[in-house]
């Protein structure tokens, strides 16, 4: 019997711990990832220690999501550009667990489910065994809170600090554990992050590695905090360490990089390309006045559904007439330029801070055929200049859309006053990474190190070429500091369709043609059949190429082919750059809702057309008598409309029904993306 019952207290163990994992699962929060996400922090002492009387509840709130304290709330407030916080969170204060350390750190749990060794010894089955420790402790320090009276709220993360220090790590869905005195800005978003599935960072060195469970390059991006420990970091006012910033593609894939200042090359069907960029740590979006977060230090509260915020006397819930023109003091607002917007009614349709859209950017012949585009304006006496990016990707992989190169820039300032120099380039090459087996793991961001030069610094120029494609980056600090100048060469949108290949009758002829057609054009020029002055007799000039190709003669019919696929050649070409979007690229049938320039929602097309109608009338659905000291400021919306809460400053008023539609889209938004781990 005794066998037996240990029997049933493994499966029991294996079954807990497996709920426990699936848990985790169904509650990670989905990306893009705005607005709040609550975190319990549960301070956890071992039954043989006792934690400095310095580190209270308070201190770690301070710490973590308290604003204006210089800890990670205001870390995260800067790198996300407003668009992420941790309002909802909580301390709970430090309770004892029946466990000493040296329990803790072998958990006898762990051995008797054969997890690990009578010793801990990690071994070669370091995997299994340490993903039981792990979550065994971090078990045990929930439980105490629980057997204290406090359950983690669905959806929030987890932040376990413990005395004394065990360990340190993150989980994606899940959470951080660690030390009572390892808490830092630097430690916190590192691991953190992962709870909001940002990934390691990694470079192109081959033999860096500074863990024995390590892939080679990964942490071997200093400028990147998902490189911590090994970054570059600035003192905190609350001691520790913080900074730096995160790269452009974690930006981006958490939502918080503006789609209209990404620059995708080739995506217009250029092959050329001088681009403007600025750097991200000196970028400050301005949001519309509408859109203000006041509200959000109330606790993410929005006006009840249903309930009169105003009493105007449309009580039907509608605009209606009396509405239909714009209130003398919104009038006001939109002359003054205050509301942001850059066309009459808001945000155009297909643009945002007057720059396209993606779905208005479509390689066509007229695209294919236009001249490279011109170097970007350059800022001058301090004026910010009319057509700049904050990064520019550059496909090149028609096999992989989510291969492909990043260009950035970053300053010596805030969180990244540690990096060794200012004005800093920073070339990523985004690609999959496998493990052992081969098997795909996801996408990650190898920053391109020049390592032929001494401290291996981030290359500021880079060539690479796959499948016949050829791409060339090189960046250059521009007159004012906080810019740079990329130049990029790429053949990329010249791509064929399936079928095709380029001509290469000459030098330049990148003409779609059959195989068959380029292996006779090539044999073609092998025997010209030029004697020196003229065609020989029965041939005529070839013209693939224009009149430079006038000394390789051909057939009639030879000559009509090439006629016939300079004719045909546009609609041959599939350029895959006007289709690469990046890490956010929706499932088919889905589209960026854009209800502000950070919203990359997947939704149906429908719904991004009555979202983009909602903000052309917004200005018409506030209740005209609103002030800033009525009950939900001067925002209220007319009676019988609610804020829309497509993300935390979204005030934009709507039906009830449709801020319900709003939120179900939110929380798919990760189900419809087409790589979520791209």
């Amino acid at each position: 019997m005794p066998a037996i019952a240990s029997l049933r207290q493994r499966r029991k163990r294996a079954a807990l711990l497996a709920a426990l994992l699936a848990a985790l699962v169904a509650a990670a929060w989905a990306r893009p990832a705005r607005d709040a996400q609550a975190i319990s922090v549960l301070l956890c002492a071992t039954n043989d220690a006792t934690p400095p009387a310095k580190y209270t509840a308070q201190y770690y709130a301070d710490l973590i999501y308290e604003r204006g304290k210089g800890g990670l709330a205001d870390y995260w407030d800067a790198v996300s550009y407003g668009n992420y916080n941790n309002v909802g969170s909580t301390v709970r204060d430090w309770v004892t667990m029946p466990f000493t350390a040296a329990q803790e750190l072998c958990p006898q749990s762990c051995i008797d489910d054969n997890q690990c060794n009578k010793a801990c010894d990690l071994g070669t089955a370091w995997p299994d065994c340490h993903r039981c420790i792990r979550f065994t402790r971090a078990t045990h320090c929930e439980q105490a809170h629980q057997r204290a009276g406090y359950s983690v709220p669905a959806g929030s993360l987890r932040l376990f600090v413990v005395h004394p220090a065990l360990d340190f790590w993150g989980s994606s869905g899940y959470g951080a554990y660690m030390g009572f005195d390892q808490v830092s800005v630097t430690g916190l978003a590192h691991e953190l992050g992962h709870g909001i599935r940002l990934q390691h960072s990694f470079s192109n060195d081959p033999n860096y590695r500074n863990t024995d469970g390590a892939t080679p390059g990964e942490y071997d991006d200093p400028w990147d905090m998902m490189s911590a420990f090994n970054v570059y970091t600035i003192n905190s006012p609350l001691g520790g360490l913080a900074g730096p910033s995160l790269i452009a593609y974690h930006m981006e894939r958490m939502g918080w990089l503006p789609w209209p200042y990404i620059y995708t090359m080739g995506a217009r069907g250029e092959t050329s390309a001088k681009v403007l960029i600025k750097a991200t740590n000196a970028f400050a979006p301005v949001k519309p006045s509408f859109m203000l977060p006041t509200w959000n230090t109330r606790g993410n509260v929005f006006p009840p559904a249903g309930r009169s915020v105003c009493e105007d006397g449309l009580g039907d819930g509608t605009v209606g007439a009396a509405a239909a023109a714009l209130p003398p003091e919104f009038a006001q607002r939109r002359a003054a330029g205050t509301d942001g917007a850059d066309c009459p009614g808001g945000f155009c349709p297909s643009s945002h801070f007057g720059r396209p859209g993606p779905d208005t950017i479509a390689a066509s012949a007229a695209a294919a055929a236009a001249p490279a585009a011109q170097p970007a304006a350059q800022p001058a006496g301090g004026t910010e200049p009319d057509d700049y990016y904050l990064m520019v990707r550059v496909p090149f992989d028609g096999k992989d859309p989510n291969h492909y190169l990043t260009v950035e820039y970053r300053r010596k300032q805030g969180y990244d006053a540690g990096i060794p120099a200012d004005k800093q380039v920073l070339i990523h090459e985004i690609k999959p990474l496998y493990n052992a087996a081969g098997q795909y793991q996801c996408h990650v961001a190898y920053l391109l190190r020049d390592l032929k030069k001494p401290g291996k610094p981030p290359a500021t120029a880079w060539t690479v070429t796959l499948d016949g494609v050829t791409v060339r980056v090189k960046v250059a600090p521009a007159s004012d500091p906080d810019y740079a100048t990329v130049t990029v060469s790429s053949d990329f949108s010249r791509r064929c369709q399936q079928g095709f290949v380029w001509r290469q009758a000459c030098a330049g002829d990148y003409v779609c043609v059959d195989p068959a057609e380029r292996a006779a054009n090539r044999a073609a020029n092998a025997a010209p059949n030029f004697d020196g002055t003229r065609c020989t007799q029965g041939t005529y000039p070839r013209l693939a190429c224009g009149a430079l190709d006038a000394r390789v003669c051909v057939s009639k019919a030879a000559k009509a082919r090439v006629s016939a696929d300079n004719a045909a050649a546009p609609g041959r070409v599939n350029n895959l750059a006007a289709a690469t979007y990046g890490p956010n690229t929706c499932k088919p049938g889905f589209v960026w809702r854009q209800a502000d320039a950070f919203d990359y929602v997947c939704v149906l097309p429908e719904s991004r057309a009555a979202v983009w109608q909602a903000n052309s009338n917004r200005w018409l659905s506030f209740d005209p008598a609103a002030t800033p000291k009525s009950e939900y400021g001067e925002f209220m919306c007319r009676v019988g409309l609610v804020w829309r809460g497509a993300f935390f400053y979204d005030l934009t008023c709507v039906d009830a029904s449709v801020r319900t539609a709003v939120t179900e889209e939110n929380s798919k938004s990760e189900e419809r993306l087409l790589n979520v781990l791209a």
